[in-house]
């Protein structure tokens, strides 16, 4: 009302600003003018409401008031002018208010100004001793001293209240918004100071307390957008600061319409309801009742306490409402208005479930920070109400839903150990809406992908929440989260190597180490006359180089084998190493045996073992201790993940780790899952993480424990009702297996290996595997009261090999699979079938892809094993995959090969009818060929007899394309005879073959009465000249005996091919010859792929094993057997002494050459002039090679060989001429064909080219006995007696080669499977079987839609 006083108050503020701003408090001129400090300080105080809307002005603005006064202020004129202007002038041109720098100046005056008390006092001591010392006058000092003390104590309290009432307005700037601002921070040592000063208590005014709350009131009140900021410091951690801005808070929202959210109103009641002040827990029923009628219609129902809860009713309740006259009385004791907080908390989320999402993420959110632990406690118990309203979306990605579960988190995680019970009741709550578990556990993963992409230390303290969050889970919704984290952990099927296909750093075919048939392959068809006609001759190039030991053998005890059998019995007590060993299995008396606990394969650090191999029993590391850890010495290195943001574990191993603790205290709801559970445990116990091998290991221990204990306590008890198979707990073996695995904590079971073509011998396993299989023996025998166990694991361990995106896991269910020995059915059988063809078809240059195809091998020959007797007949598409498998290139795959055809042949007696019946009906490119042998009969008595069925196993078509002939099943065996590793399993199935035809020699003979009669060759015996079996033999007898079967034989499991065996039975074929080849054909290409080997063994250039030799006297034999099976005795004799004899016997060459001669004399009398071209062509092929190597002066295996031929060649045509000069001109007759052979130069090149090597002498003599059997010939002329005669005049012949065609593996695979039928493969065609080899191929997926092969 007095605008003249008011502009000369505000004069007299600015001169007096003027001249005490540039006076601090530790000068002396300032304690001259405190007094006038004083007073504007008081001034301010009192009047800075009043002039807010001048004060808010810039200090230039305020000139025209200055000029407009009757003059200046004595204060102001002791000021410069000069200051004072220029001080004007730069104030005109900056935005700062007049009422900031007021601020500015009193907070320097005051306390709360400096950085602390002792700080102040500090500067205040010092200002006032530069003060005193100005004085004259000592004797007064003291007392001018304390003046000034006391002056210095008024000033302090009359600058901060003139702060806080400075304050009353729209803040300063953006810098008093802060929390961390100049403003906040001193309202907040106003309410942390409290009343003290230097250690006393102010005597005037009112108390800082006061003050704080006065001037947080202003900023309040002109700045309600700094409300939010304000009610966040209600949660602070310093109790006199969170109580001052709380009350605060509740008398700006009581007198203001605030816009906040009634969910952040109600968190901030629901946490001071329980303080232990009592003002606080008024405020808080005060702004409780505030939000009741704003948001609520005045009303808010509280009720009487619920069921379980402690503490006195509350007063002053009318009918359950809360109202406006209702009074509520809240008891002084933390267990009463806890209770009371409890039983709002359940009344407010029945009455309002709206708000419960919103709700508890911000009181949980809150709870982040919250450090009272006596505030905590209620408050996680009052959020269970409102918990049980919540339903999390299946999208809770970037929604409420993740923020509220990761504040949940983070409690857990600061919180969990000093609130268990608390955080647990939250879980359980939300687990108590079924709908909640998945969302749940579907963030814990996440969450810790994210942890485990940073570092070990990160994702074991993820561990220690997640696995406790889902424990919780699990005692609530034990079924729930089973299957949500089995479902988890089934997807590991779908995780791959981490193997980029452009960077995969696998060897491919040229690899050096990998031997190859590669001649065969690299051989083009040979055409007449050409002097490299002979390019198919058996032979392997030697490795380029070894590129380290395949060796998996183990030395200083580094790798144990595994045990087998029962659970003590399998375990192998040798140890190569010394050194004591815990407790593990037990024995078959269920004693422990020490000796075993590193029996199944688990790496023990020794002073031999190298790094790699003692790295496998390291503790759990870091991720980059991973580079340390390699696998076994042989076996190659899993292939580095590529490059990029890759974390530790993947989803299925971070489910697997969180399921570990849930399997010590469930234990029925896993009987379920304990396939899955038991193979995940197995095939990844050599996990390249230690975290996951060390998981594995543990879920395996509490899995054994919990079922049985929990099957222990059923039998105790007599209320044993869970499906089993009627068998007892094996307690003995279930305590061993558990003391073993608690033994082995902290170290792999095994080493990480991967199966190779070269690493694992056929017919044996990886020290791995070994050890493997022993584990899963151990766990089907621990569990075998679990009814279809080994059932469902088989099934689970199969799907895992057909459908994993990893290499390694896909081998270790083979594996796996292997070791549980299930029955074969058909299923199996298919799915075997088409697993190998897409090992081949996914690129001959991937070598992964072979070494899986010998895992498919293995597993197809264990699964053959322990097949029933006579149930193999039943799957006759195995039988013509083996032979389909002996076109591979490789040595090494090719002895697999061996091994599976010779576990079929054992298991096949090919020798019966209705197994020649069942195996022609699924005979590879149908019933063409047996239709083309039945309509064609061959009696040239010249020529060889072909195998009509064999020409698309053998030559890949239906019409025999030169030089290659169709003519046993033998013929695919040739190339095994030519390298060192397949000579032994080559010679096991030549003699398998050869007993077959003999059991089937004996057949014929029995059903025609064991008479010799004109259908089978007469037997020959030289001494009484009697004729060769060269009269026209005929196989009457021999369909005669195929057509002779049971039709009974041909119902039950043979049914499917019912319609097949009809026509081909009608079509009057004979079974053994279809299905191997004409008898005669097998016994020559048998004799003739043996007789260099002999030859070479028993002159001795070449030196076999004990084994060796065995198998070479074996095979043999069985070839005499079948010769005498069919009549040919004197041949059968023959064969028998050369199988008798011994390189020591052999030492004289002429008693040698007169058994090869006498031998060659049978052979030619039972066998020619039919196969005589051929034992020319096979020679010839194998003198092949020689000119070159004999050249560079090599001296290998294949020269020994060829030595061998020529000795062989030389008895032949010796053995003719001294029969033709004995007066047996037939003896000419069975070699004649080979004159036009003989003539052509160009055919005998291989022969001329070792005249200038190191066979010369050799070479030269079997030459000469070539021209004296020309020379035999040449004066005797032959007629025509048939159409396969041959004159010397006549053009020379196409040649021929006993070699099979090269063919592809996959495309003879492809067409056994044909031979499955449409509805076998369209009932397959959504799988992509082994898909990673698509992935290390590049290809797209071979299996297309509708069953199509690309």
């Amino acid at each position: 009302t007095r605008p003249g006083l008011r502009a000369r108050i505000v004069d007299w503020m600015r001169d007096t600003y003027l001249y005490l701003k540039p006076m601090p408090i530790t000068s002396d001129v300032f304690w001259e003018a405190a007094q006038v400090a004083y007073c504007l300080a008081s001034v301010i105080k009192c009047l800075a409401r009043p002039l807010l809307p001048m004060l808010n002005q810039p200090l230039g603005s305020l000139r025209e008031l200055s000029s407009s006064s009757r003059g200046v202020s004595r204060a102001s004129s002791d000021v410069p002018n000069t200051t004072q202007g220029d001080f004007l002038r730069n104030s005109s041109n900056t935005p700062t208010t007049f009422r900031k720098m007021l601020f500015e100046v009193c907070m320097s005056w005051c306390e709360e100004g400096a950085q602390s008390g002792k700080e102040y006092s500090a500067l205040a001591k010092k200002g006032i001793a530069e003060a005193v010392k100005q004085r004259k006058d000592p004797e007064n000092s003291e007392a001018v001293h304390k003046d000034m003390f006391q002056t210095l104590h008024c000033l302090d309290h009359a600058a901060r209240c003139a702060s806080a009432a400075l304050l009353a307005g729209p803040a300063f700037d953006t810098d008093a918004r802060r929390p961390k601002g100049p403003v906040f921070a001193f309202i907040d040592k106003l309410f942390k100071l409290g009343d003290a000063y230097n250690g006393m208590q102010t005597t005037t005014g009112p108390v800082k307390r006061d003050v704080g709350h006065q001037a947080l009131t202003h900023l309040l009140h002109a700045n309600l957008d700094l409300f939010g900021s304000c009610l966040d410091r209600c949660y602070d951690l310093e109790k006199h600061i969170a109580t001052g801005f709380f009350q605060v808070v509740c008398e700006v929202y009581s007198t203001h319409t605030v816009q906040c959210q009634p969910h952040v109103m109600l968190s901030l009641i629901l946490y001071k309801i329980v303080d232990s002040s009592l003002e606080v827990r008024e405020d808080a029923m005060h702004l409780l009742h505030v939000l009741s009628h704003r948001n609520w219609h005045g009303e808010v129902n509280v009720g009487t306490p619920t069921a379980g809860t402690t503490g006195a009713p509350v007063a002053g309740l009318e009918g359950d409402q809360f109202s406006a006259d209702a009074v509520v009385v809240l008891g002084n004791l933390q267990d009463s208005y806890q209770s009371f907080q409890l039983q709002l908390s359940g009344k407010l989320a029945r009455e309002h479930p709206e708000l419960s999402e919103a709700l508890c993420e911000e009181m949980m959110t809150r709870q982040l920070n919250c450090k009272d632990s006596v505030i905590q406690h209620p408050v996680l118990i009052s959020l269970a109400p409102w918990m049980e309203n919540l339903t999390f979306m299946h999208q809770w990605q970037g929604t409420w839903c993740e923020r509220l579960l990761l504040s949940m988190y983070y409690v857990t995680l600061s919180h969990g150990s000093q609130f268990p019970v608390e955080i647990e009741q939250l879980w359980k709550t939300l687990a108590s809406n079924k709908r909640n578990v998945v969302p749940i556990l579907n963030f814990l993963i996440s969450h810790g992908l994210k942890s485990a992409l940073q570092d070990l230390n990160s994702t074991l303290e993820y561990f220690s929440v997640g696995k406790r969050i889902a424990l919780y889970l699990a005692r609530v919704a034990p079924e729930h989260t089973l299957d949500q984290l089995v479902v988890e952990i089934q997807k590991q099927v779908n995780e791959d190597d981490g193997i980029l296909p452009s960077a995969a750093p696998w060897p491919v075919a040229d690899d050096p180490g990998l031997l190859e048939f590669s001649t065969w392959l690299a051989s083009e068809p040979v055409l007449p006359g050409a002097a490299t006609s002979h390019g198919g001759a058996l032979a392997i190039d030697a490795p380029r180089g070894v590129r380290g030991s395949g060796d998996r053998g183990t030395d200083g005890g580094s790798i144990r084998t595994a045990f087998s059998g029962d659970v003590g019995a399998r375990i192998s007590s040798n140890r190569s190493d010394s050194g004591s060993s815990r407790s593990s299995f037990t024995n078959a008396s269920g004693s422990v045996n020490d000796s075993a606990m590193m029996a199944v394969g688990a790496v023990k650090p020794s002073s031999s073992s190298n790094q790699n191999e003692s790295s496998f029993m390291s503790n759990m590391s870091s991720s980059h201790d991973r580079q340390s850890a390699g696998p076994s010495r042989g076996s190659p290195v899993k292939a580095p993940a590529a490059h990029g943001m890759r974390a530790l574990l993947t989803r299925p191993e971070l489910a697997l780790c969180l399921l570990t603790e849930i399997a010590y205290e469930q234990d029925e709801d896993f009987r379920g899952h304990l396939p899955l559970l038991c193979h995940f445990c197995v095939v990844c116990m050599d996990h390249e993480e230690a975290l996951v091998s060390s998981h594995c290991q543990q879920l395996l221990i509490n899995l054994l424990y919990s079922l049985s204990s929990h099957r222990l306590l059923q039998q105790q008890l007599g209320q044993d009702s869970a499906p089993s198979s009627g068998e007892d707990l094996p307690i003995p073996q279930v305590v061993s297996l558990i003391q073993y695995m608690l033994s082995m904590r902290g170290r792999r079971l095994w080493p990480y290996e991967e199966c190779t073509v070269r690493g694992v011998a056929a017919g044996g396993e990886l020290p791995s595997a070994t050890a493997m299989a022993a584990l899963v023996h151990s766990i089907h025998d621990a569990m075998r009261y679990e009814e279809g166990l080994k059932v469902a694991w088989s099934e689970v361990a199969l799907d895992w090999a057909l459908h994993s995106r990893s290499r390694h896991l896909s081998c270790r269910s083979f594996q796996v699979f292997r070791a549980l020995q299930p029955m074969l059915t058909t299923d199996v059988c298919v799915a075997m079938l088409m697993c190998m063809h897409q090992c081949f078809i996914n690129g001959t240059n991937c070598l992964p892809a072979r070494d899986c195809a010998v895992e498919v091998i293995t597993t197809l020959k264990s699964l053959i094993l322990v097949l029933q007797q006579g149930r193999l007949v039943v799957y006759p598409q195995l039988f013509w995959a083996a032979l389909a498998l002996l076109h591979v290139r490789h040595v090494h795959l090719y002895a697999h090969a061996l091994e599976l055809l010779s576990i079929i042949l054992a298991r096949l007696p090919l020798h019966q009818a209705k197994v020649q019946n069942v195996l022609l009906a699924s005979v590879p490119g149908g019933q063409g060929q047996i239709m083309m042998h039945a309509s064609s009969t061959n009696d040239a008595w010249d020529e060889p007899e072909p195998w009509p069925v064999g020409m698309q196993i053998v030559l890949g078509n239906e019409l025999p394309q030169p030089p290659y002939q169709s003519l046993a099943v033998q013929q695919l065996l040739l190339k095994g005879l030519s390298a060192p590793a397949t000579q032994q399993p080559t010679l096991r199935v030549l003699s398998q073959l050869a007993d077959n035809m003999a059991q089937h020699g004996h057949v014929v003979l029995g059903r025609m009465g064991g008479k010799p009669t004109a259908s089978l060759p007469p037997a020959v015996d030289a001494a009484q000249g009697a004729e060769p079996g060269a009269s026209g033999p005929q196989e009457a007898a021999d369909v005669d005996a195929d057509r002779d079967i049971d039709p009974d034989t041909l119902a039950g499991p043979l049914s499917t091919h019912y319609d097949s065996i009809k026509k081909h039975r009608a079509l009057k074929t004979d079974g053994f010859k279809a299905l191997l080849g004409p008898w005669r054909s097998q016994l020559v290409v048998s004799i003739m792929s043996l007789l260099p080997m002999v030859l070479a063994y028993l002159s001795g250039s070449t030196h076999y094993d004990t084994a060796h030799a065995e198998a070479l006297r074996q095979a043999l034999a069985s070839v005499a057997r079948a010769a005498d099976a069919y009549g040919l005795h004197q041949l059968a004799l023959h064969i028998s002494r050369l199988a008798d004899l011994r390189p020591a016997t052999a030492k004289d060459n002429k008693a040698l050459e007169l058994v090869i001669k006498q031998l060659c004399t049978q052979l030619r009398r039972a066998l020619f002039p039919r196969y005589t071209t051929l034992f020319l062509h096979h020679c010839l092929d194998l003198l092949g090679p020689v000119g070159a190597a004999a050249s560079a002066g090599n001296t290998s295996a294949v020269q020994r060989t060829q030595s061998a031929v020529l000795l062989l060649m030389r008895c032949m045509f010796e053995s003719v001429c001294a029969d033709a000069d004995g007066g047996a001109q037939d003896a000419l007759n069975s070699m004649m064909p080979l004159m036009p052979l003989l003539k052509d130069a160009a055919m005998m090149s291989p022969l001329s080219a070792l005249v200038q090597g190191h066979l010369s002498s050799a070479a030269l003599d079997a030459m000469a006995s070539i021209l004296l059997f020309q020379q035999r010939c040449a004066p005797i002329g032959f007629p025509r007696t048939s159409r396969s005669s041959v004159s010397p005049s006549d053009p020379p012949q196409v040649v021929r080669t006993m070699t099979p065609q090269p063919l592809s593996v996959s495309e003879s695979l492809r067409l056994v499977i044909d031979t499955l039928g449409s509805s076998v493969r369209r009932g397959r065609k959504p799988a992509k079987l082994m898909p990673f080899l698509q992935v290390l191929a590049g290809k797209s997926p071979s299996i297309l839609p509708g069953g199509a092969w690309d």
